[in-house]
């Protein structure tokens, strides 16, 4: 299998090098590099240009249309039998085409592949993201792996088969998070190939990146609206609607929490609010209903706290004294036994916030 590496570059000079650097040294050496330069206005491209001369590597310059123009613009210019995708400040270990290639052999019918990835974060605190397995698995449901707390990282990521040839495609209207709503519609076509091995390094220290800047957009999450509007449509297969429609839950409750971690009470309300009119499953809309009066009867910074901590070794015991204190300080007798019941909401954590 011959693999098309595409990477997005914009404004990266700092990292392009790292990047590129980590795909010449796979030890599964059929591959093509696409470096798309979506617009950069620094000197990445010329980084590009100058550093590298293996015949393998195209630099192609578009003008900024953002990143999920730029990955189209690469799977459109793919000549390899899989795309596997890299961000411009990312990097892989040498082991990560062999490991997609064990995973696309061991499971045929799937077009979707990716491995574990480590999360790096400034003070070089590292968290690894996998599965419980010692060899690749099946995941034939990705809106149930996700509400269990699985992640998938676009820099672990390939396509294959269908999904290389006919799309979808992502998104080219959304600022962030593109990567999670296409998981969401190629979630449709295909099941996914795990290969458990921690493969891809996703660096979080790039100050100019849109997530650190953006932070978290109002309003109800795009990835969410792709989902209610194919369970609108009945293009989720009767099989997987009840799954899809818990994930739109668990999406808005994890935008939810990550505005009210950062005190944004009044933009968790709306979406709270606007969420009661999308088909998520009652469970969820318990949960989102009980958050709703949570954050609208405990103080802000108890709550963001709480949320914060929601991670850490104290989480359980910080969470039991918030809910206390926050039972103690709310006026309302409705209120306080909301509160006291549901501190294990109190400390679910946001993925957008890792």
């Amino acid at each position: 299998m011959r693999f098309s590496v595409i990477i997005p570059l914009y404004n990266k000079q700092r990292f392009i090098a790292r990047a590129v650097s980590s795909v010449l040294a796979q030890d599964w050496q059929d591959f093509e590099v696409l470096v798309i330069d979506d617009g950069s206005t620094d000197g990445g491209p010329q980084v590009v240009r100058d550093r590298f001369r293996d015949s393998r590597i195209r630099l192609i310059e578009q003008k900024n249309a953002g990143a999920g123009a730029a990955r189209n613009c690469g799977l459109a210019t793919a000549q390899g039998e899989a795309a596997a995708f890299l961000d411009a400040d990312d990097e892989w270990l040498p082991t990560h085409l062999s490991d997609l290639m064990a995973a696309a052999s061991m499971y045929p019918e799937a077009a979707l592949q990716t491995t574990g990835f480590r999360s790096v974060y400034r003070g070089d605190r590292a968290v690894d993201y996998s599965i419980d397995s010692r060899s690749p698995s099946l995941i034939p449901d990705y809106y149930r792996f996700a509400v269990r707390g699985h992640s998938v990282h676009i820099s672990s990521f390939a396509v294959t088969g269908s999904v290389l040839a006919e799309g979808p495609r992502f998104s080219e209207y959304a600022p962030v998070l593109e990567d999670e709503e296409f998981y969401a519609r190629t979630a449709l076509q295909s099941p996914i190939a795990y290969h458990p091995r921690i493969s891809s390094i996703y660096h979080h220290d790039d100050e100019a990146s849109i997530i650190a800047t953006a932070g978290v957009l109002p309003g109800m999450p795009l990835t969410a609206q792709t989902i209610s509007r194919m369970l609108a449509e009945s293009t989720v297969p009767a099989g997987k609607r009840e799954s899809a429609s818990t994930y739109l839950g668990w999406i808005v409750e994890q935008h939810a929490l990550a505005w009210l971690a950062i005190g944004k009470t009044s933009e968790a309300l709306s979406l709270l609010r606007e969420a009661q009119l999308h088909p998520i499953v009652e469970r969820y809309r318990g949960r989102l209903g009980y958050l709703r009066l949570i954050a609208q009867c405990t103080p802000k910074q108890l709550l963001s706290l709480a949320i914060r901590y929601g991670r850490s070794r104290w989480h359980l015991p910080v969470a039991e004294v918030l809910s206390r204190l926050s039972a103690l300080t709310s006026s309302s007798s409705v209120a306080r036994p909301l509160v006291r019941s549901n501190k294990n909401l109190l400390t679910s954590s946001a993925s957008i916030l890792r």
